[in-house]
């Protein structure tokens, strides 16, 4: 799992009381931003299928072999 900054957080947390009235935790936050990043990155696999995902260890894409 990804680690977020404070701000990131913040401005999700205020994003989402703004659009829904209610307060998330910043773990919610955290979870919420995580499958973010998921989703953005299925989008990438999906538009570029050649494109190899970076680990969730490093977040660097793997240069495709020639």
């Amino acid at each position: 799992m990804v680690e977020f900054n404070k701000q990131l957080i913040t401005r999700l947390q205020a994003y989402w009381k703004t659009r829904t009235g209610e307060d998330i935790s910043d773990a919610t936050a955290s979870e919420y931003l995580n499958s973010f990043a998921d989703l953005y990155e299925s989008f990438l696999e999906f538009a570029n299928p050649k494109y190899d995902a970076p680990s969730t260890e490093t977040k660097r894409p793997v240069l495709a072999e020639l």
